[in-house]
């Protein structure tokens, strides 16, 4: 049953990108996520705190959830912790995660509700 979050992860992101829309790019010099801690939480979880460990993030830094933007709380250029809501947990599915700092967007990471 793991696999399927994984695919329906993969045929939206396959499904957008027909539409028109591209994935965040890293530029050099951008932001980079190298770990989201914690990387998975249960569905109809009343809500996670987020640490996103990594590089380049600004203090202007944003965390997109399945496109959607979250305030980011800037710890330094390596940490930003971010609070997913419970409406966004609260079934299981594979989501996606990037940091958007001056003006340049991070790579892309998976978490995982299950």
């Amino acid at each position: 049953m793991r696999l399927l979050p994984v695919l329906l992860f993969c045929t939206v992101l396959s499904l957008l990108t027909s539409c028109g829309y591209s994935a965040p790019s890293m530029n050099a010099g951008g932001p980079m996520i190298t770990q989201v801690v914690p990387d998975s939480a249960r569905s109809a979880t009343p809500g996670v705190m987020l640490t996103i460990n990594g590089t380049g993030f600004g203090t202007d830094a944003v965390v997109f959830w399945n496109m959607s933007m979250l305030p980011a709380t800037y710890i330094t250029g390596n940490q930003l912790t971010v609070v997913v809501p419970a409406a966004d947990l609260a079934s299981p599915m594979m989501a996606s995660v990037y940091v958007r700092s001056r003006g340049q967007n991070s790579n892309m990471v998976g978490f995982t509700v299950n």
